[in-house]
């Protein structure tokens, strides 16, 4: 039997009317942007599918099914920037099946609308479970305290960069370490992404973002510098025969506590 994932909004205070919640949040998430200048974009599955996505995790997601363990009989896993939430429920399935044990997972995203829409996915699994939440993890890293043994952070890396600074995204990153069991998933967007995201916001006419290296001086070497802090923190890379890089030349990196 299909069910919806459980949801709680954590903007807001609950005797608050939700439409008044909502328009304030997405006041600030700049929707003439259209996602361009904070990565909530409403359409992302269209030009990035589900279906595509999954198939290029399938080694890494092997790779934890066979090496993977826990202490309790669900196994915890968190993605940060789930969007609307499709990718999230295929990856808690797919590790429900390598794993033959039930998972429990919570997507973060700071778009209230987008969390709106993953409330409306199915899941196919009686042995998966969920709950969606809104939250800004540059500015609030409450959501971060709880303790999982899997953490995704897919094509957000940048978007917390360019908001947070170079000492945000670490900030980001250090709790990551903190709270992750076993394994880290992250797919950091190279420098020339930067720069992208820049254009796209010039050629819609809406303000641009700096995005220069002497603001964030990580940018340049982007992918080794969280290489280096994730090892300096006990993660150590898994290197896949399988592994390759996605259709838009970025590399899923897959880091294990040591």
């Amino acid at each position: 039997m299909k069910r919806k994932a459980n949801t709680v909004n954590a903007v807001g205070d609950d005797d608050e009317p939700k439409k008044s919640r909502m328009k304030t949040t997405n006041d600030l998430l700049d929707q003439e942007d259209a996602g361009h200048r904070r990565g909530n974009f409403h359409n992302y599955y269209s030009f990035h599918p589900s279906s595509l996505r999954i198939k290029n995790l399938r080694a890494i997601l092997e790779y934890i099914g066979k090496h993977s363990f826990t202490t309790d009989n669900v196994l915890q896993y968190c993605d940060l920037g789930c969007n609307e939430g499709d990718l999230t429920i295929k990856i808690a399935s797919a590790l429900q099946q390598q794993l033959k044990q039930p998972i429990h997972f919570v997507g973060i995203d700071m778009d209230p609308v987008l969390i709106e829409r993953a409330k409306t996915k199915e899941i196919a699994s009686e042995s998966v479970t969920g709950d969606f939440y809104v939250e800004n993890i540059c500015e609030d890293k409450s959501m971060l305290e709880q303790r999982v043994d899997v953490t995704s952070l897919l094509s957000t890396t940048m978007w917390i960069h360019i908001h947070a600074g170079d000492e945000g995204l670490k900030s980001v990153l250090e709790k990551i370490c903190e709270r992750t069991k076993q394994y880290i998933l992250i797919e950091p967007q190279p420098s020339k992404c930067y720069h992208k995201a820049q254009k796209r916001l010039r050629q819609m006419g809406r303000p641009e973002i700096d995005v220069s290296i002497e603001r964030l001086k990580l940018r340049q070497n982007i992918e080794d510098e969280i290489k280096i802090f994730l090892q300096q923190r006990s993660f150590q890379r898994v290197s896949l025969s399988m592994n390759k890089k996605t259709e838009w030349n970025r590399e899923l990196q897959l880091y294990e506590r040591k």
